[in-house]
């Protein structure tokens, strides 16, 4: 056969893909700069207050995600990652607004797995977010 594709040129190959497992910079996923602006223009207390319920919002839209997808309510998944996105890009949350407009077009394209797939990337983002907005809090 002419077309086998040997497996020590195929390793060679993806010796040159990069390394899954390891750590992406936290500026690639959290931008402080809205944060960092909310705390300059009000109270501490006002911006942790404005914080937590764009944070809620999230987190009330990411369950909405979930109920879409066992219901099967593309429509309402559309939106809910569309809200997710917005609000994420407000305070900064780049990965959790890129995972989101990536499950609005799962959804869009009606591609269950992915789907899964991809809100599954969407909640650990959220879940590192979360992590980071309270760590930059702390500095």
């Amino acid at each position: 056969m002419s077309n086998v594709v040997y497996l020590s040129r195929a390793a060679a190959i993806t010796q040159d893909v990069p390394d899954a497992n390891k750590a992406v910079p936290a500026s690639r996923h959290f931008d402080s700069g809205p944060i960092r602006s909310l705390y300059d223009q009000m109270p501490v207390c006002e911006a942790e207050n404005q914080i937590c319920d764009c944070l809620e919002q999230i987190a009330a839209d990411l369950d909405l995600l979930q109920q879409g997808l066992s219901s099967a309510q593309p429509k309402m998944m559309e939106q809910a990652s569309t809200r997710i996105a917005s609000r994420a890009r407000k305070i900064g949350l780049l990965e959790v607004a890129l995972s989101a407009e990536h499950v609005r077009r799962c959804v869009a394209q009606r591609d269950g797995v992915a789907t899964e797939a991809t809100i599954a990337r969407l909640e650990r983002s959220f879940d590192f977010a979360v992590n980071a907005v309270w760590t930059f809090r702390g500095l």
